[in-house]
């Protein structure tokens, strides 16, 4: 039931993405040759879901950066995994008037922890890509706010792999 609504979330922001920007008024969410600092804030079975990302402007197109994120285990009533990651990604932005729409392929090191509904907890690191859907709203030229869609997956492993983990999180950016 969890993975649909996050589906369903993501998807939502992808469509509402599209129609609020059906043509590019300009490229780039961060302008070229200044950097951002994100903060992601967001709830998870084990409590709240922390992360942060740092972007560059690498062009008027799209910017480039490192993500981490952590997700916490639940051990209690309801079981849930969580897990640790970060990585590197590039981030493509699509911009009109206050908005910026962006979709942020990655790929990262994932430090994994599975619960099993008797509690028992199994450790495994893995690599794997990921891949984030984000809407947000320029407050002012260097603050935004909005949402984020991110899946990460793990690859490598015979006993994980596969998706590990989707969360919708409310993001907000600083640029510097």
């Amino acid at each position: 039931m969890r993975l649909t609504n996050l589906i369903y979330s993501s998807l939502c922001v992808m469509i509402f993405g599209l129609f609020a920007l059906p043509s590019v008024g300009y490229a780039g969410g961060i302008p070229l040759g200044q950097s951002a600092i994100n903060a992601d804030l967001g709830f998870a079975l084990g409590g709240a879901d922390l992360g942060a990302d740092y972007e560059y402007g690498y062009s008027m197109n799209y910017s480039v950066g490192a993500y981490l994120r952590d997700i916490p285990d639940s051990t209690g009533s309801t079981t849930a995994s969580g897990l640790t990651t970060f990585g590197a990604f590039i981030r493509p932005h699509f911009s009109k008037a206050n908005w910026d729409f962006y979709v942020s392929p990655g790929f990262g090191l994932v430090s994994y922890k599975r619960v099993n509904s008797s509690a028992n907890t199994n450790n495994y690191t893995l690599f794997g890509p990921s891949f984030a859907v984000g809407l947000l709203y320029e407050l002012t030229p260097n603050m935004s706010v909005g949402a984020e869609d991110m899946s990460i997956y793990g690859w490598w492993n015979s006993n994980v792999s596969g998706l590990l983990n989707e969360d919708l999180t409310a993001k907000f950016r600083y640029i510097f």
